[in-house]
């Protein structure tokens, strides 16, 4: 039995649809599932373009949900038929890191052994994994919207990594692409009110606009920020508490510490290349108490399971809103062009109906 699969392929094509076999059960806590949406994530354009390690011929994908069609002898909690969603990456759960509640850090589990980085991932009809990174997902999360909780679940961490900050804290969002736009959906769930998004696309500011319609949101571009900075110079409106960045833009973090409040946080979301560097002056972050943080991969997905499907449930997860299309297997060619044009911020493979 085969499937059809995207692939990464050496050369200018980056990708390819394919026919490989269905994958099998090989061990006792093994699942088989039916995959029914899968999102493609920034890192997935960034293997393509050969800019992020991942072995050729590995199927992509790491966004993704899907129906239980086959369990292995151990399947725990699991049963054929249950709908769930898929944490990419599986930690060990025996070193330091996995003991104090961080197996984010799990060098056993790191990001090169995630699905559709190193082993094969969801951007296909099926996927083989543990039963320990499949979480059931409720009966009124649709599978397409569920392909929202793994970049929640990254969202999520983040703004762990910011606290504490209060309720009335200054917060920048730098970047209005998908995360950055769930992370403006999360703090306004939260009651935060004083949230600003910075974003150099008018057609993504639009789509952040629109998604956060109703709520206390600025979104401005690059330019309406640093004038604001210059224009209240002095002021208790100058600068902010916390900077989100999720560009993955060096130039970007570097000018957030310009922004920093004294007392604030930069949280480094965005993944930067790795070659990148910043300017860091020790007397400033000492003088101003400045802080940095980074975040890495997830927090814990059943929270972002439960945030999507809350979301979902007071009708704040219009695709249209989010600037999300969905696209056919066959369809990936168009789904890539419009995602590097910019004109959508995600795309999501529906697989059947």
């Amino acid at each position: 039995m085969h499937m059809q699969s995207l692939v990464y392929v050496a050369g200018d094509k980056g990708v390819d649809l394919q026919s490989r076999p269905v994958p099998c059960i090989q061990n006792p806590d093994d699942v088989l599932v039916k995959v029914k949406a899968s999102g493609v994530c920034g890192t997935d354009l960034h293997v393509i373009d050969g800019d992020f390690p991942a072995p050729l011929g590995v199927i992509l994908g790491h966004e993704t949900a899907g129906v239980v069609g086959k369990l292995g002898t151990e399947p725990g909690h699991l049963k054929i038929g249950d709908r769930v969603a898929i944490l990419p990456v599986k930690a060990c759960g025996s070193c330091n890191f996995c003991k104090t509640g961080r197996p984010n850090l799990c060098k056993k589990g790191g990001i090169a052994n995630a699905i559709g980085l190193g082993p094969n991932g969801a951007l296909a009809e099926y996927i083989c994994v543990s039963k320990d990174i499949l979480f059931k997902i409720p009966d009124d999360l649709s599978f397409k919207k569920a392909v929202l909780c793994e970049p929640m679940s990254t969202v999520i961490h983040g703004i762990d990594q910011m606290e504490p900050f209060d309720k009335d804290s200054r917060i920048l969002v730098f970047g209005g692409g998908i995360t950055g736009t769930l992370a403006a959906s999360y703090l306004t769930d939260e009651g935060f009110e004083n949230i600003t998004v910075c974003q150099r696309s008018e057609a993504r500011r639009e789509f952040v606009r629109k998604q956060c319609q109703g709520f206390d949101v600025d979104v401005k571009s690059p330019e309406d920020i640093q004038n604001d900075f210059e224009l209240h110079a002095g002021d208790d409106k100058q600068g902010f508490d916390v900077i989100f960045d999720s560009t993955g833009n060096a130039e970007v973090v570097q000018k957030s510490l310009d922004y920093l409040r004294a007392g604030g946080k930069v949280v480094i979301f965005g993944c930067a290349p790795a070659t990148a560097e910043i300017t860091i002056r020790p007397f400033e972050m000492f003088a101003r108490e400045l802080s940095m943080v980074g975040s890495y991969l997830h927090s814990n997905f059943d929270r972002a399971v439960e945030r999507v499907a809350s979301l979902n449930r007071k009708q704040r997860l219009n695709f249209d809103a989010l600037g999300i299309r969905m696209f056919d297997l066959e369809s990936y060619r168009e789904a890539f062009s419009e995602l590097r044009s910019k004109t959508i911020l995600k795309a999501v493979f529906v697989m059947d109906s």
